[in-house]
């Protein structure tokens, strides 16, 4: 697999906010990528569970009125991610 389909390009990770939020344009901008493989939808469902788990209020569908603030716990439990104390690895595609 490319590495370019193992990973969310730093175009798309800084649209991920506000599509998160549900701004227009960032969806559309991001389902376009998330389309594009297998493989980038995977990556954005596992960046949605992440978002989900770092932003206030478990199972809520409303964007946080803090974008920014809730970028930044996102961007938090990444990097715990990365360390290997938050999430889980997306499914490998076959």
């Amino acid at each position: 697999m490319p590495p370019e389909d193992d990973q969310i390009p730093d175009a798309v990770l800084d649209e991920l906010p506000r599509f998160f939020a549900g701004e227009p344009g960032a969806v559309v901008d991001v389902e376009a990528w998330a389309g594009q493989h297998p493989r980038h939808r995977l990556l954005l469902d596992a960046a949605r569970r992440l978002w989900d788990a770092a932003v206030p209020g478990p199972g809520c569908d409303r964007p946080p009125d803090d974008v920014d603030a809730a970028w930044e716990r996102f961007q938090a439990h990444v990097t715990g991610r990365a360390a290997g104390t938050a999430g889980e690895e997306p499914p490998e595609v076959g």
